[in-house]
């Protein structure tokens, strides 16, 4: 059966000489049909970056990205017409306010998607849709005629949604849906695509630096770090047993209840490299937890590239010491974290 979605050896590069910089290497991914795949790690770990090359937004400097068996590099020169990928992928982004025309109402905005993706539909056949999706993603048909200026953010995010699913694609990629929604319709807007995806039977790229967001809604989590795919596995088994110490890192920093206190023994060390200069071997190890700067005999995190082998150990871990279910908390104290950075993660 063909992928909703592959990624072979995924590069991709902004600027030149000493400006450039690699935000995303070599990854491989795949979200088969039907699948909800999360892809979580901090801001700058090249998440988007992914996001917007499966749409075509962004070129790759090297790699291949099939959707539903389509090689989408390079569609300008033919391979695939920008209608063509439109019909396949579709991605809700993160400002919904940003992302809709202000100038256009609701039934316009969903009816132009219609006339470019679904050109075989009368105008009547138009507006009975424009109602299917509103109803879809829980708006009352009264909300077509308004602005978006007249919506709230989970309104807009409805609207971005049914928006995306007017061309029925294979694919869905949420990217940050719910980072600048309140807590309350965060909650929302993760049931109606939880809902949704169940009903239609869509296949989902879900991208959050939100771990329990990510686990509500996948079948299986993808950690990425500075532009690599570190540790991937089935959701539950992942959170429960995390065989990357980047991932450790990501779950303890999540109180698991109102007041509890973030495992400060698993919190990294020091700041995240300078992305044109990332560090040789593992780019986790001068950060590591569990790395060489705490643990005697892991020198070689420093020099070799854990990926070579990662298809080999569990979860596909990019780490030559791989966590075990026992493994001790580190013995030391956190240093140099920066706590801004862990309550935007907490948020």
């Amino acid at each position: 059966m063909t992928s909703a979605l592959q990624l072979e050896n995924l590069t991709i590069a902004f600027g030149r000489g000493r400006n450039r910089v690699v935000a995303v290497q070599g990854v491989d991914l795949r979200v088969e049909p039907g699948e909800v795949v999360g892809l979580v790690g901090e801001s700058g770990s090249g998440k988007s970056t992914i996001a917007r090359a499966v749409v075509g937004l962004v070129q790759p400097a090297a790699g291949r990205v099939l959707v539903a068996g389509h090689n989408i590099r390079n569609s300008r020169r033919g391979r695939i017409s920008r209608s063509e990928l439109a019909s396949l992928a579709q991605m809700v982004f993160q400002d919904p306010y940003s992302s809709l025309d202000p100038r256009m109402s609701v039934a316009r905005t969903i009816d132009e998607a219609l006339r470019y993706g679904r050109r075989g539909l009368s105008r009547a056949e138009r507006q009975r849709e424009v109602m299917r999706l509103l109803e879809t993603v829980t708006l009352d048909g009264a909300y077509a005629d308004r602005m978006p200026s007249q919506l709230s953010g989970g309104q807009r995010q409805r609207v971005a949604i049914a928006r995306s699913l007017a061309v029925r694609p294979k694919l869905l990629i949420a990217d940050e849906v719910t980072a600048a929604l309140d807590v309350s319709v965060q909650a929302q807007i993760l049931n109606l695509l939880r809902t949704i995806q169940r009903a239609e039977g869509l296949s989902m790229l879900f991208i959050s630096h939100n771990l329990s967001m990510v686990r509500y809604l996948s079948d299986r989590i993808a950690v990425m770090y500075m532009g690599e795919i570190v540790e991937v596995g089935p959701s539950e088994e992942l959170v429960r047993s995390p065989t990357h110490p980047y991932t450790k890192v990501l779950l303890a920093a999540v109180p698991k209840l109102a007041g509890d206190e973030v495992d400060e023994m698993w919190l990294p060390v020091g700041e995240t490299a300078d992305p044109r200069h990332p560090p040789q071997g593992c780019r986790f190890h001068p950060r590591c937890p569990v790395g060489p700067g705490i643990r005697s005999g892991r020198e070689l995190c420093q020099t070799l590239d854990p990926r070579e082998d990662a298809s080999l150990r569990p979860h596909s871990a990019a780490c030559h010491f791989p966590l075990k279910s026992d493994e001790p908390a580190p013995a030391r104290a956190a240093t140099h974290f920066d706590r801004a950075d862990l309550s935007r993660r907490k948020s």
